[in-house]
């Protein structure tokens, strides 16, 4: 799915991750009303727009908009020969489907287990690559924490806080001076550790 300047940040985003979830959501075929043939997960070869056409190549004479009912007339799939091994392949499968009056439906199929309903955490999961776990992150990131907190200290252990040492490296102008009293390079270890206002302000 295209993103539109027209649309807000998070609907852009959403789009942006359109196709990393697309392999999630299957349509089960039933009477093929509403079931797109070329953009829908149907069938095991993912969007048919992808798996049988190639640059230069035709659409095989079947409407963009075409559902998978509108193909099959008089008991026959309306498609043309099949001329490669992919066009075989759907040939093959389209033999095996019998429509039926019951309405198409999606679900979420994650892992080989078919979701009823959408799991945010679930999806997030898979969406996120597996990253080296480190001894200190029960003492950093624990349920019992404030989240802003949790958050704030994750980012100072991996020295990832917007401090001037790192607003400079990043190429900006600004005043190398601690924000607190300017008496020095303000950087993590300086403001958590070595700033005397800080250590003040913690102690009152």
């Amino acid at each position: 799915m295209i993103t539109n300047g027209r649309y807000s940040w998070q609907v852009n985003k959403l789009l942006k991750l359109s196709a990393l979830i697309y392999g999630f959501i299957k349509l089960r075929v039933q009477n093929g009303h509403t079931g797109r043939f070329w953009t829908d997960n149907w069938t095991p070869y993912g969007s048919l727009r992808l798996y049988l056409t190639s640059p230069g190549s035709s659409s095989l004479g079947i409407p963009a908009q075409a559902t998978v009912a509108s193909l099959f007339r008089n008991n026959t799939w309306m498609i043309p020969p099949a001329r490669s091994e992919a066009q075989v392949n759907v040939h093959a499968l389209l033999t095996t489907i019998q429509l039926s009056d019951t309405e198409d439906h999606y679900e979420w199929e994650i892992d080989g287990r078919l979701h009823q309903r959408y799991n945010t955490g679930l999806i997030y999961g898979k969406l996120c690559e597996d990253g080296i776990s480190v001894p200190w992150y029960r003492s950093v990131w624990n349920k019992s924490g404030i989240p802003r907190h949790n958050f704030l200290a994750w980012l100072f252990v991996l020295n990832r806080c917007p401090t001037k040492d790192r607003i400079l490296g990043w190429g900006l102008q600004a005043d190398p001076s601690c924000v607190l009293r300017n008496s020095a390079a303000e950087s993590r270890n300086h403001l958590f550790f070595d700033c005397s206002f800080a250590w003040h302000l913690v102690m009152t």
